[in-house]
This record gives C-alpha cells, structure tokens and sequence, in this order.
C-alpha cells in the first residue's frame, strides 16, 4: 500500500471522524445549557476548546493507529511515498516503483475553492484547516450549504459564534431533494442565531489584517473573521490527472459496476472514482474490487448506499425520495411519521423531524427512506436492509419494535404509507 500521509484517508484524518468528535462536543455543551427543564442547573456553563481540540487529535490517533495494527496483522507493507503515474502493471512513485497484475487506484479527494475566493490556509480555508482549527473563529462566512458546511455551521454555531451560510440555490442542503430536511436544519440553526442566506453567490473577498470582508452578490458586505470554503471537492490529481484512464467532466476516474476502469487490470475506489463522496461508498467499493479480483462476482450498489448529514437534528437518507420518484415519472406511495408523536422522542426532548418511507406503489417494495431527527444515522440502517432485501411496507409495518425507542417511527411510517397508521 502507498500511502503519502498517514492512513485512514480523509474520512480519519480530516473529515467524517473529527467532525464527528466536535459535533459530540458542542451536543454535550447544548444539551448542558438547555438541561435545566431535565434537573440540570449548570451554572457559568463554559466551552473549553483545548479539551475539544485534544479529544479530536485523541480520538484520530487511536482509530489511525487501530488501522495500522489491522493492516500490519494482515501483513500489508505500507510504503510511505507519493504514488505519481499508474502504468499497466506498475505504480511510479516519487521514490521507487511497485509492480502489481492488479491495481486499486484510491487516492480520495481535496477541497476545491472558487475564483472568488482562493485558500491561503489562514484567513480562506478548506475543511481540511477548518477541523484543525485550535480555536473556533469569533465570526465565519460559510460558503456552500452542503454536508461540509452545515455540519461546521451546527458545531460553529452551537458553540455561540457569529456564523453566516451563503448558498447560491434556494435552500441550504439541496442535493438532498427533501425540502421539508432543508427547512427543519434552517430553523435549527436560525434558533442558533445562525445567518442563512440562500439565492446569492460570494463575488469577493478582500482581506484586511485579521479580517476578511465578503462582498455578496445581492449587494451586502459583511467582515468576518474567516471563510470556509465548503462548495465542493475535486478528485486528487497525482493518478487521476493520468490519460491511461478514462474519465467525467470534472477529472473522475470512470469505472463499471466491478469498480474496473478502462484498464482492465486497474480498479478505482472511493472518491476519485465520482460522487458520492462517502467513506462508506469507499468501503463498499473496496469489497467489490477485492471480491472480483478473487475471481468472485459482486458489482456494486450505489443507489442503496445510505448518507447522513450530522446537523442538529441529523438528516439520513437512502434511495430515493417522492421528490426523485416524480421527476422519474415513477409510481410510488409514501408515509410519514413525526417525531413529536413518539414516547422516546418526547421523553427524551427529541421531538424535532419525522421518517418518510418511500414504496413502489404496485406492490408496495421499499425504494426508499428519509429520516431527519435524532439517532438518524442509526434509525436509517433498517430501511438500508429493507432496499438491499427488497422488503415490503407490510413487512415493516409488521416487524415489533422496542416500546418506547425511536425505532418505532419505522413501522408507523410504512402503515402511514399502506393507509393503516395507527398513532397519526
């Protein structure tokens, strides 16, 4: 294996895990503050962000050097190099050359700025910088209403600064095609006092001592003291830049449902193989591409590939919505059911957001699944099972849950959908 930095890739390193770790910690410090309706009374309440910066570095050395421990038990040799151009049968690094009759091409994806605002890694940064960050900025200008820049938005502004969300479509979030999703994180980070602007692009940045004034394209200016870049990433170039490939528009290497590229003995992986751009996507495709180099047959399964947004309240979603379902020309049927109107939910102050399961309407198999409220990364696991086992809505509907637990809201959603709801 050649690696440049350390393993783990940007999920370990600088993305998914991180995040992940101060998101934990801004949760604590806002259920502390709202806490005292549940008998807590925390008096001078305050947000120590060395502890949270040292809890983050904690948290990705030991999962980095788990990894490793895997990898060395296997008895895989990392070499510790630039990988610069893939041949038929042979990697050129900067330092040495590897032979191989099969190849697996997974060097990932970077942040990409824009022409109105180039990173210097200071005042105009990447999410790369923005999780390494030692102190949160006073104030922010997020650019791009996407994963990335919702989830720094929730941790930013659940920590008390003065954030600010520039999206040049019409609602934050919009690649997830649920407009009712984007409306319920809008609120959430509006009662965080949290700015969201949405049908206006960034024209300009000008950068004065420690601050940075962003000139907006509906004519506002506004000083802050960093901008996040958070509009998109662009596949790393060291191995995709190469023509032995085949490639998208914007430098994705093209491969087939067994991961292969145009070279037949050359696989593609994760990120620089296109969207979405998921570390469980790469994982998924990894078995794929080491099945078939076994001589088994697998191809991959996009489409029933789970994502989640970590906002407050989190967004998870699988397959496709009614909104996709319609532009498709497909017949489905759909239920919905609030969190409000759950036991746990209430109990526990979880109230915001629902669960939409998506059927096709001839015979009621399940094609999708929404969930936007609490634990929606781990609630969205049963509809993944439910699209890979091409189950029913009567089988969920009909599978017992645990009373009283989030989970519950499954089953209501998918009698919702066959008209048999039962607390709606």
């Amino acid at each position: 294996m050649v690696e440049e930095n350390r393993v783990g890739g940007v999920c370990l390193n600088a993305g998914c895990i991180p995040t992940k770790a101060m998101l934990y910690c801004s949760s604590l410090f806002v259920s502390s503050f709202n806490g005292k309706r549940y008998g807590l009374n925390a008096q001078e309440l305050t947000f120590d962000e060395t502890s949270v910066d040292r809890h983050r570095n904690l948290t990705v050395t030991k999962l980095v050097k788990g990894v490793e421990n895997l990898l060395a038990s296997r008895g895989v040799e990392i070499v510790s190099d630039r990988a610069e151009s893939v041949l038929m049968r042979k990697v050129k690094c900067r330092n040495c050359e590897i032979e191989g009759d099969k190849i697996i091409i997974a060097t990932g994806s970077c942040p990409a700025d824009i022409p109105s605002a180039r990173f210097d890694g200071e005042h105009i940064i990447g999410s790369n910088e923005a999780v390494k960050l030692k102190n949160a900025p006073s104030s922010v200008l997020i650019v791009g209403g996407g994963v990335i820049g919702i989830e720094m938005a929730t941790y930013w502004a659940s920590i008390g600064k003065s954030v600010f969300v520039v999206e040049m479509l019409d609602r934050i979030l919009p690649l997830l095609n649920d407009p009712r999703a984007s409306a319920i994180v809008t609120e959430s980070l509006k009662k965080k006092k949290a700015r969201i602007i949405t049908g206006e692009r960034l024209e300009k940045c000008e950068v004065f001592g420690d601050a940075v004034k962003c000139h907006l394209s509906g004519g506002e200016s506004l000083e802050v003291e960093r901008v996040l870049i958070s509009t998109g990433r662009k596949p790393n170039s060291c191995v995709a830049s190469s023509d032995l490939f085949q490639k998208d528009n914007r430098g994705h290497i093209v491969t087939d449902e067994a991961c292969r590229t145009s070279v037949e003995n050359v696989f593609a992986i994760g990120d620089v193989a296109g969207e979405p751009y998921l570390a469980h996507k790469a994982s998924h495709e990894a078995e794929v591409a080491v099945s078939v180099i076994s001589g088994k047959s697998y191809r991959k399964e996009i489409e029933k590939i789970p994502s989640c947004v970590f906002s407050d309240p989190e967004v998870a979603t699988v397959g496709i919505t009614p909104y996709e379902a319609e532009e498709k020309g497909l017949k489905v049927v759909w239920g919905e059911f609030p969190f409000s109107a759950n036991g746990k939910a209430v109990s526990s102050g979880m109230i915001d957001g629902y669960a939409r399961i998506v059927a096709r309407k001839p015979d009621h198999v399940i094609v999708g699944g929404q969930i936007t409220g609490a634990c929606a990364d781990i609630l969205i696991a049963e509809i993944s099972l439910a699209l890979r086992a091409e189950l029913s809505l009567e089988d969920l509907a009909e599978t017992v849950h645990v009373h009283p637990s989030l989970g519950e809201i499954l089953p209501e959603a998918a009698r919702d959908a066959i008209g048999k709801a039962l607390h709606k």
